[in-house]
């Protein structure tokens, strides 16, 4: 993202170290992908190896509001030219009113409410969903908050519907101020015209993890909320809501898990407290999508991922650099099962799939040695 003829730079936060570089470098020899995609990814890994801080006034930011409820944030600058990544140009085909450029993509709509806003706001749009929301806002912010705090202090957060409880305790354990918004009906799209945004960026899901462990680890390092699993061989992260569709066999899964010691845990219904020290507390985690993402933000060191994985995934290009990248920093210690008899999902790039259990069994008689 070049942000640097519309902005202001404030801050360089945090700078990637070596070795985690290292690290992720050699285990994305581990993806179930061709030698190019892994080539690609590992040239990836050097994309925006510091987090920046970046001060754009008069910013537009579009929000949308879906006909199932979702938000869409969109920031702009005031010509209404999108400051987002040319990597989410496949996705822009689902918004009618934003057009390719010669500079990018900008909107072109002209029915929209109009909101005045002369506070500073940091740039942490509400998005519900949870790999996104931790690695690409809330991680930014930290290393904004913990490097340059004079220029975070006093930002609110753009709010236009409640936060999600476990939004809600990271937006306080950064002591963020909310600056609401007039409710945003299905449908509709609103435009806020803003003195000044404060912008945190960091490039790669890999940096924003690294930074994240550490801020919870810091934070929580006293904390004696876990569920009691000391010593648990193996741990299910389990899914709720639509998303539990992506696995068609998730009882048998559950049931494997279980005849060999292990639990099965929705990480949705713990506090962040609670995921650090129970999902610390297993030799191997297993699960799908977001809940592979509190597995390298939580699980310890010498823990094993088995990452079950949605074969359409691999076939999609979107998710080479949509997906993978939020593996990097644990792929030394993931292993990866492909699903099998895919059904795409309605509405979604994804799949419903069954996942083989002895390929998983096995794998859990492999990690747990």
């Amino acid at each position: 993202m070049d942000l640097s003829h519309r902005s202001h730079l404030l801050a360089v936060c945090h700078s990637m170290a070596w070795r985690d570089i290292a690290s992720s470098w050699k285990g994305i020899g581990n993806y179930p992908l061709g030698i190019h995609q892994k080539q690609f990814l590992r040239n990836h890994l050097f994309c925006g190896l510091e987090a920046r801080l970046w001060l754009i006034r008069n910013a537009c930011v579009f929000i949308y509001r879906w006909p199932n409820n979702q938000l869409r944030f969109f920031l702009a600058d005031s010509s209404g030219h999108l400051y987002e990544c040319s990597e989410g140009a496949s996705f822009y085909r689902y918004f009618p009113f934003i057009e390719p450029t010669a500079e990018g993509f900008s909107f072109h709509y002209h029915n929209y409410k109009v909101a005045q806003i002369s506070d500073t706001i940091l740039w942490m749009p509400q998005n519900s969903n949870y790999s996104h929301f931790m690695c690409d806002y809330y991680a930014p912010a930290i290393a904004a908050k913990l490097s340059a705090p004079s220029h975070v202090n006093g930002a609110q957060l753009l709010t236009v519907q409640n936060w999600e409880p476990w939004q809600q305790e990271l937006i306080q354990s950064l002591g963020l101020g909310i600056l609401p918004l007039e409710k945003i009906m299905p449908g509709e799209l609103v435009l806020a015209r803003i003195n000044k945004v404060v912008l945190p960026v960091i490039e790669h899901p890999n940096h924003s993890q690294h930074i994240l462990r550490h801020w919870f680890a810091g934070i929580y390092t006293s904390a004696s909320g876990s569920l009691d699993l000391c010593d648990c061989p193996v741990i299910y992260m389990t899914r709720s809501g639509p998303s539990s569709m992506r696995i068609r066999n998730t009882r048998d899964i559950e049931a494997l898990v279980e005849g060999v010691g292990g639990v099965c845990v929705d990480p949705s219904t713990l506090s962040f407290e609670q995921k650090l020290k129970t999902f610390q507390s297993s030799k191997i985690l297993i699960g799908d999508g977001s809940a592979t993402i509190n597995a390298a933000l939580f699980m310890h060191g010498d823990s094993h991922l088995i990452a079950l994985t949605d074969p359409l995934s691999l076939a999609n290009d979107d998710f080479l650099l949509g997906g993978f990248p939020y593996l990097d920093s644990i792929s030394e210690r993931t292993s990866f099962v492909i699903g099998t008899n895919a059904k795409p999902l309605d509405g979604s790039p994804l799949s419903s799939a069954i996942y083989p259990l002895s390929v998983i069994r096995r794998l859990i008689k492999i990690h747990s040695c």
